[in-house]
């Protein structure tokens, strides 16, 4: 079974659109997201309205869930004679659906459980990088119980193993911190093999397995 991962798109609708499309070249049987799907880039409602249309399950990022107050701030002092503002405020169907993502997904895939979360499995805010204490990561492995925990929030794309919990991170759509500017992943299941791509080049930029 081939899992489609992607991540913190943060309204960047070309991307996202050759994100999907690099996944489809390989034939995934379904595509997840990490959450963030909004703020940044120019197009929010329309790469919600791509999710709906499709689908895809996601959850719930920092920025999605920060939407209300965000808009009724932009509404009150934004200056609308500015095209980038006024891309920046969202339909009510799009506010309506943010609101609705749930924090975290659980999935069972060849008979392995999955969870899906943007920061941790109880905190949408918190940051794991591959560089995470060990400690931090063995307690949230335990925290997630499954067998695979599928993170974003960083734009950090991640692997490490954790005893027998993978921790895994596609990185970020919109923009990496790290490396590659603009990734999405595949995980091939039951063998765990996990691959990176490059969204822009479409070739794997060989992430390394980490294990604690």
């Amino acid at each position: 079974m081939k899992i489609g991962l992607i991540s913190d798109i943060h309204a960047d609708l070309r991307l996202l659109r050759r994100a999907l499309g690099l996944l489809e070249e390989h034939r995934v049987d379904l595509i997840v997201c990490a959450g963030d799907l909004i703020d940044r880039g120019p197009d929010g409602d329309a790469v919600i309205q791509v999710f709906q249309d499709r689908g895809i399950p996601c959850v719930q990022g920092n920025h999605d869930a920060a939407v209300l107050n965000k808009q009724d701030r932009l509404r009150r002092k934004a200056d609308f004679s500015q095209p980038e503002m006024q891309s920046q405020i969202l339909n009510q169907n799009s506010i309506d659906y943010l609101l609705k993502l749930p924090q975290t997904q659980r999935f069972s895939w060849d008979n392995l459980d999955a969870l899906l979360a943007h920061g941790t499995p109880a905190d949408y805010g918190e940051y794991v990088f591959s560089n995470t204490p060990n400690d931090r990561f063995r307690a949230i492995a335990q925290e997630a119980e499954s067998d695979i925990l599928i993170l974003g929030h960083t734009h950090e794309p991640m692997c490490v193993r954790v005893g027998g919990v993978w921790v895994l991170n596609p990185g970020s759509i919109w923009y990496n911190r790290f490396g590659v500017k603009h990734t999405c992943a595949i995980l091939q299941l039951p063998t765990y093999e996990f691959d990176v791509f490059d969204i822009l080049t479409g070739y794997p930029i060989g992430l390394p397995m980490i294990e604690i």
